[in-house]
């Protein structure tokens, strides 16, 4: 009778956005246990978004995700909208707001943390915490999982495990390692969504500028961005960064415009009695303005051919190879994880081992900055289906 008490239909290790979404909308197909090794659920949700939580954007498609197969969330995004994700929110009393660029923020992410576990809590859905999971195995179609809490048994199999970026609050690459066990390749993780730091020539330059934020348009690789800068003691973040991390590779160079589209020529018409770095300071912040017009500042009637193309390189163009990127403490999100080639894109179900299950930020799906990872835990987690 007790080995009986410890199956269940399906099991979901991971208490996160999309394991705590998953279970809510499997429950109807049978019973549902969460396995979760920290004391508390839904620890990434509680800090994201400064503690107000961006739970989607409204102008979601599947150009805002970076994947090896560009069209494998389209499935999951087009049979759950932010429509869908806003519904769940009224129904539950939450409010929120939307902000620029279409980011939805709701005013409590613990208002947020607790609609899922209450939710969960309505359908009967089992929920273990502090459990360490030792073994994973296979037999008769029937996954066993040995744990610290005792041994469970299930049917189905879903991981909400998530990547590693945030390990202060428990990420671990224990989802990877189930996903290898049943036969699944790994694109390599890599810190997303992350600030980057300067190489030696450009670490004074950024570090007397930190605090200092501005528009820009950054050119990395074939991607565009226009976002606002932030400077750092490091190097550069800001969500224009943050986002740029997700397409930038090691050793590759970015291009910044500081103008952020305007163009040189034409702030220097009419201007021939000004100093260049009084008319930059009009439209930058002065003290960047002085240190990228540096020792080619002069009137503009005294500007030679050379230093102003020379200054338009500065401007529009001003190269910036980074170090490295700030790392997976400082990362929001893990790029890479489970490759989606042997995933299905209709139900997230394992193409080579049945009844087991992938969701959320352990596959190789990435969002940019903006609602988009959270708006991919819901939709992911909405397209298991139990049969």
């Amino acid at each position: 009778m007790e080995e009986n008490k410890q199956h269940f239909t399906s099991i979901i290790i991971g208490a996160g956005a999309s394991g705590l979404m998953c279970a809510a909308h499997i429950a109807e197909s049978g019973s549902v246990l969460i396995l979760e090794k920290n004391p508390q659920i839904a620890a990434k949700i509680k800090i994201s978004g400064g503690g107000k939580c961006n739970f989607t954007n409204l102008g979601v498609t599947s150009g805002n995700y970076l994947c090896s197969n560009q069209h494998f969330v389209k499935s999951a995004l087009a049979r759950f909208t932010p429509q869908d994700i806003i519904k769940i929110l009224k129904q539950n009393h939450i409010k929120y707001e939307e902000r620029q660029n279409q980011q939805m923020f709701a005013f409590s992410a613990a208002q947020i943390a607790d609609m899922l576990l209450q939710n969960c809590l309505k359908k009967n859905v089992k929920i273990q915490t502090k459990c360490l999971i030792k073994n994973i195995s296979r037999q008769n179609e029937i996954f066993q999982i040995e744990t610290n809490s005792g041994n469970f048994s299930c049917l189905n199999l879903i991981i909400a495990t998530g990547g590693i970026s945030y390990p202060k609050i428990g990420a671990t690459d224990f989802g990877y390692k189930i996903a290898r066990q049943f036969g699944h390749k790994i694109v390599p993780p890599c810190p997303a969504l992350v600030g980057l730091t300067a190489q030696a020539d450009l670490r004074s330059f950024c570090s007397e500028l930190a605090g200092v934020s501005v528009p820009v348009t950054i050119i990395t690789g074939k991607k565009k961005i226009s976002r606002d800068l932030l400077f750092t003691h490091l190097g550069i973040s800001g969500p224009a960064i943050l986002n740029a991390s997700l397409y930038w590779q090691n050793g590759q160079t970015l291009f910044i415009d500081f103008l952020n589209g305007q163009s040189f020529d034409d702030l220097l018409q009419n201007q021939v009695k000004k100093n260049i770095s009084q008319i930059i300071g009009n439209v930058l912040p002065v003290h960047l303005a002085k240190k990228l017009v540096g020792d080619l500042d002069c009137r503009i009637e005294n500007l030679s051919r050379k230093n102003k193309l020379l200054l338009n390189e500065r401007l529009t163009h001003f190269a910036f190879m980074p170090q490295k990127t700030m790392g997976f403490d400082r990362a929001e999100v893990t790029a890479g994880g489970v490759d989606v080639s042997r995933i299905s894109s209709q139900t997230m179900e394992s193409k080579l081992c049945p009844h087991l299950f992938f969701i959320g930020e352990v596959l190789d799906v990435t969002g940019e900055l903006g609602g988009f990872n959270l708006h991919w835990a819901w939709a992911s987690a909405q397209a298991v289906k139990i049969t």
